[in-house]
């Protein structure tokens, strides 16, 4: 089966446009692959400058892409700062010297 990854940014108001453009797409396409749907909240820590904007951000387009119909039984749906493993290998990365 294909995998499929998505991720959207939590940095203000879900609007038509993501419907459009991106969330009504993954709901369509949610049974059609194993998809994993992230909330990538480390790539907007340099978006707001008000503490608690972007955890509240976060919770309120979670709630929004369980509304729009991405069903948990079969989306995988998470939060980035989560999973500590991203943060991890991003780390081991930016100090892992590559000799292309």
């Amino acid at each position: 089966m294909t995998r499929v990854l998505s991720c959207i940014q939590p940095t203000g108001e879900v609007h038509l446009g993501n419907y459009l453009g991106a969330l009504r797409n993954w709901v369509i396409g949610q049974d059609k692959a194993d998809v994993f749907h992230g909330i990538v909240d480390l790539h907007a820590l340099t978006v707001t400058e008000k503490p608690g904007v972007l955890g509240a951000n976060t919770l309120q387009l979670a709630a929004m892409l369980f509304a729009v119909g991405l069903d948990p039984d079969i989306a995988t749906v998470f939060v980035q700062s989560h999973i500590v493993e991203h943060s991890q290998l991003g780390w081991i990365m930016e100090c892992t010297v590559f000799n292309w």
